[in-house]
């Protein structure tokens, strides 16, 4: 057993492990017999340089402290592991109280519905390591979270308030800055998009996220079709 692997384990099998140490001992635990040589060589070959420098490690990583913010979903909680529990905590204490109430706002906003609960568990463990290891502070964070969701089958509605908001408090609580390249790419794909918009016109749904995420007012020049579409409404002039 490598101690690197500690993180990646979730609260309940970390807490089995420890409770494995108390009660048969941390050398049975690591596969350590008491034959000094042989348990040396066990112990260089994961990569530490003797056995007490495998025992040490290991001891150290059973101290790492769980820590996970109030107001997760309980049925989240039980899915991460150690390290990505602990990551959720440090960007929640980053973000603030506003941002760090938002940030736990799309945690469970990810994390619900029938999406998530027909992911496996280990599925569910890897999303929400993934998302917790997020640069939060980042411009694109939002998006980030929607193509890790996306991966695995969870559909986000990017068009919400709730969303739109809770994105928008991290972005002030982090003093976020937009990357100069991705608004200018940005700009030019909403330019593209514009210029080929006229009384009536109908976009997917897709094009119409890509223009709302851009400048939320322009919400009012469009209606939203049965199909996701929306259909271009306003005047082209103002638009």
């Amino acid at each position: 057993m490598s101690t690197g692997n500690l993180e990646g384990a979730t609260k309940a099998e970390f807490d089995d492990l420890k409770n494995d140490v108390a009660t048969e001992g941390i050398d049975n635990v690591l596969g350590l017999t008491g034959d000094e040589a042989a348990d040396n060589a066990l112990a260089k070959e994961r990569g530490y340089a003797d056995a007490q420098a495998y025992r040490d490690a290991f001891t150290e990583a059973l101290n790492i402290e769980w820590k996970i913010p109030e107001g997760i979903g309980e049925n989240i909680a039980d899915s991460l592991s150690v390290g990505a529990a602990n990551s959720i905590s440090n960007t929640f204490e980053e973000l603030g109280a506003e941002g760090g109430q938002a940030f736990i706002d799309t945690i469970n906003t990810i994390a619900s519905g029938a999406d998530w609960d027909k992911l496996a568990p280990e599925d569910q463990t890897a999303m929400l390591n993934e998302i917790a290891n997020i640069d939060w502070s980042s411009w694109d964070a939002g998006e980030q979270a929607i193509d890790i969701a996306e991966r695995y089958g969870i559909a986000i509605d990017q068009t919400g308030q709730e969303w739109q908001n809770s994105i928008q408090k991290m972005r002030d609580a982090s003093n976020s800055l937009p990357d100069l390249s991705n608004i200018t790419t940005q700009f030019k794909e909403i330019k593209s998009l514009a210029n080929d918009i006229e009384l009536g016109s109908i976009i997917s749904e897709e094009d119409y996220n890509k223009l709302i995420d851009y400048n939320s007012a322009l919400e009012g020049y469009f209606t939203i079709l049965s199909d996701g579409t929306a259909q271009f409404i306003g005047d082209q002039l103002d638009f």
